[in-house]
């Protein structure tokens, strides 16, 4: 071949930004409420996103929160009360194109909210 081919290579980040998880769950060691966040600014190639507990913040031994979730729909994962906060520590959201998942999601903290009752008395 005398003239080379070419062709445009497109290599774009779509990561989501400012997650939040308030946790509704009150009992220690269990989590439960909503995950939010703010799409990306670029989400011509997104085609779903992804939540999960995970053990770092970058997204070491995860478990998935839901189901995927289309990038047209919401932005936002439930999960139920009563899950067990294991050995997690962080929640991360990956988004996914039509071809793999991101590499290196966009992560938070876990804080786990507790209420106690105490000083508590019965009078029959």
């Amino acid at each position: 071949q005398t003239t080379p081919g070419s062709t445009l290579l497109s290599d774009t980040i779509s990561t989501v930004t400012a997650i939040q998880f308030p946790d509704l769950d009150l009992d220690a060691n269990d989590l439960g409420g909503i995950v939010t966040w703010t799409a990306p600014a670029d989400v011509q190639y997104v085609t779903v996103y992804r939540a999960y507990l995970a053990a770092s913040a970058a997204g070491a031994t995860r478990t998935q929160l839901d189901v995927d979730i289309p990038v047209d729909v919401v932005e936002e994962a439930n999960f139920s009360a009563d899950t067990p906060r294991g050995s997690y520590n962080y929640i991360a959201v990956y988004t996914k194109s039509a071809l793999f998942e991101q590499t290196t999601p966009a992560s938070i903290a876990l804080s786990d909210t507790i209420a106690l009752a105490s000083s508590l008395t019965f009078v029959d």
